[in-house]
């Protein structure tokens, strides 16, 4: 046999790598449950995995200093909300969605206020979006029930001659440049369902009420937002807030291996973003929308009469939310209703049965 060769002085000092070990380093996993139930990987699969994420954007307030949006975050304690959003890990935040408790809003049910989320159950309410936000419920400000819509149209187009309108809704392009950036940063920071190339008249009164520096309950606001979407089943929706809930995921410590990709997400409502908004807004009848400045159009459109027509006053804050989300919010209460009434028949026919069986049990003795 021939006789062993020495090593260089290259190999000198290197460890042999043996069958058992690898240099490659090793890909952090969480070991987490991903879905609730196979009926949950199932929704996820067929529809929330085809939902478009819209986020939330940092608002760079230093181009503003003198706009109503820069009193407003001023004023409500928002600095949070117009701040670097969280980063956003996009499988997380269709997680979250997939397996969204459909009975966080039964009072009574074990898992009342809480939801899902890769193997254990957080608290998800109103009251723990303003803890991650870091703001209060003090001097909240009901939505008003403004019937002179003329002086809405007035100041948010900023001319005597706005009203009436030419049609039903306020169009974004004409807005002043003020009311403009506002409506920009609710659509993707406070309320990310709406279609901005038009405001119907509940929109309207939000940025109205807004602009004013009036406070709204922003943590139950969004907290319905989320909530009615988590009850979707469609492919037809879009993915909200997803830094918000990928940042109450990670404070509440649900597990997130470090190896799990960020998503990418839009730059800053700056100067050039109101610029963008402005060129893009006010683009011919029946042209394409511009995909980055477009908002995700949550609902069909409505069909739009050549007259304007008489708006509707809400009563109260709940009312004017429900305007706001065309319908969906009564449209759910509705179904919490019925699955309550379900649960108390159910509970009934429990009691009926055993009291049956006890009967026979007593006739056959």
């Amino acid at each position: 046999m021939a006789p062993k060769r020495p090593p260089t002085t290259a190999e000198k000092g290197k460890k042999k790598a043996t069958g058992g070990t690898s240099k490659r380093p090793r890909v952090e996993t969480t070991d987490a449950r991903h879905y609730l139930s196979e009926g949950h990987e199932d929704r996820f699969k067929t529809s929330i995995s085809h939902w478009t994420i819209w986020g939330e954007r940092k608002l760079q307030l230093d181009d503003f200093p003198h706009s109503e949006l820069y009193n407003l975050i001023d004023i409500c304690g928002w600095s949070k909300i117009a701040d670097t959003p969280h980063k956003v890990y996009s499988q997380l935040v269709h997680e979250f969605y997939a397996n969204f408790n459909q009975d966080i809003d039964i009072q009574g049910t074990e898992h009342y206020g809480q939801t899902w989320v890769r193997g254990k159950w957080i608290m998800f309410t109103p009251r723990i979006i303003n803890s991650y936000y870091e703001i209060t419920t003090d001097d909240i400000h009901p939505l008003p029930s403004i019937q002179d819509m003329g002086k809405v149209a007035r100041f948010l187009y900023g001319r005597d001659d706005a009203w009436p309108l030419p049609g039903r809704d306020f169009e974004h392009s004409k807005l002043t440049d003020s009311l403009l950036i506002l409506n920009v940063f609710v659509s993707h920071n406070i309320d990310p369902t709406r279609h901005r190339t038009t405001i119907n008249d509940a929109w309207a009164r939000l940025l109205y009420h807004l602009a004013h520096g009036r406070k709204i309950d922003l943590g139950n606001y969004i907290y319905t937002l989320i909530s009615m979407l988590g009850f979707q089943t469609d492919k037809r929706h879009t993915t909200i807030f997803p830094a918000l809930i990928s940042g109450v995921c990670e404070a509440a410590g649900v597990q997130i291996s470090p190896a799990e990709p960020e998503m990418k997400t839009k730059g800053p409502i700056n100067r050039f973003a109101l610029e963008n908004a402005r060129r893009h807004t006010a683009r011919p009848v029946g042209a394409m929308p511009v995909a980055q400045d477009q908002p995700p159009e949550q609902h069909p459109a409505v069909p739009q009469p050549a007259a304007p027509q008489p708006a509707t006053p809400p009563a109260d804050n709940t009312a004017m939310l429900r305007q706001i989300l065309e319908g969906q919010a009564e449209h759910t209460r509705l179904i919490v209703a019925t699955r309550t009434e379900m649960r108390a028949m159910q509970q009934d026919l429990a009691t009926l049965r055993a009291r049956m069986d006890s009967f026979r049990h007593a006739q056959m003795n």
